[in-house]
């Protein structure tokens, strides 16, 4: 007789950009998690910027129906332009809402706002000698529940909202990036992000105005290319499969990663120096050309750490190439939350 072994579905990990739409859904029963559904596809023709259409939020939903995605509860990540950190000195309180209310009175008088004009997510940093600190992330209310109320209209049941910082360091826990200090780098299409945890705890985060996006634009302005080689161009530049006479294309994007690996210089420097006793671990690069040699290379260069591209074991035993592993980090680092409906 056989046994029977109850499995669950994790929500469903979706993020995009001007580009294109990522998702990642996960199973989960007795022996463990694996991969549910992947799916990488380009967004709806029309559809431009970051803000979506109802009429393309029914055709994601369709997209994902077909690619073997399970029900409509979703984890997402706000628009970087709603949120932004602040580090904060509070007094100590035991009780979180207590302590909420205090940090949500720093942030409003720090953005010069209504108290009740955005939400906020905080956590304690590592100590620094006496000194301790609390990072505190506030993200606009009104765009935010209006994205919120624009889902639940199509049929979609946001489950949770995200951090993309947290997000892409619970997406490398398998990969024993969680001890001193760690960086991470995701290269986006509007913008790009680094991150720096401390023990595994997020102590400083810079949002970077540059991504892939940026290379897409240059090449479109500078080839007059259509839409279909423009992206075969694109995409070549991620795969290191370029000709020889398309060495300044190589150049721009080496041009765009080697600015987003000094933002990333920058931030180890300032975290290595405000926690001097923690030893210095690896960096993660997720995203678009995670895995390009040129990329690492410029990281190992300028920085002296291991390197490697972000590839969350459970996308790699699935049979997921490391490039698209590093691309799913951050729809993986929310399908991977234990949330519950």
């Amino acid at each position: 007789m056989g046994i029977a072994v109850q499995t669950s579905c994790s929500s469903i990990g979706l993020v995009h950009d001007s580009n294109e739409f990522r998702a990642v859904q996960l199973q989960r029963g007795g022996w463990g998690e694996r991969v549910l559904a992947t799916a990488i596809f380009p967004r709806m023709i029309g559809g431009c910027g970051l803000e979506l259409s109802e009429d393309e939020l029914r055709w994601v939903g369709s997209m994902l129906a077909r690619r073997g995605f399970v029900g409509n509860r979703l984890s997402l990540l706000p628009a970087s332009k709603w949120c932004s950190s602040h580090i904060l000195e509070l007094p100590p309180v035991d009780d979180i809402k207590a302590k909420q209310q205090v940090a949500r009175v720093e942030v409003a008088r720090e953005r010069k706002c209504d108290l009740n004009s955005f939400g906020i997510g905080l956590w304690d940093l590592p100590a620094k000698g006496r000194t301790r600190e609390t990072m505190a992330v506030s993200c606009d209310r009104s765009p935010l529940d209006e994205a919120l109320d624009q889902l639940a209209a199509v049929g979609f049941d946001p489950l949770a909202i995200d951090l993309p910082e947290q997000t892409v360091v619970r997406a490398s826990l398998d990969q024993e990036n969680s001890i001193g200090i760690a960086g991470y780098l995701h290269i986006g299409w509007d913008s790009s992000l680094a991150v720096i945890a401390n023990d595994g705890v997020v102590v400083y985060i810079r949002r970077v105005a540059h991504g892939l996006g940026d290379v897409h634009t240059q090449i479109k302005e500078q080839y007059g290319l259509d839409q279909a080689a423009l992206a075969r161009l694109v995409q070549r530049v991620q795969d290191e499969q370029l000709e020889d006479h398309e060495r300044p294309v190589g150049a721009m994007w080496t041009m765009m990663t080697r600015s987003l690996v000094e933002e990333l210089d920058v931030a180890v420097r300032y975290v290595s120096h405000a926690y001097r006793m923690a030893e210095l671990g690896s960096i993660c690069l997720s995203g678009y050309g995670a895995t390009h040699s040129g990329l690492i290379e410029q990281v190992d260069t300028l920085l002296g750490m291991p390197v490697s591209p972000l590839v969350p074991e459970t996308l790699k035993i699935s049979g997921i190439s490391s490039a698209q592993c590093a691309l799913l980090a951050m729809p993986y680092g929310l399908a991977v939350r234990n949330d519950r409906p």
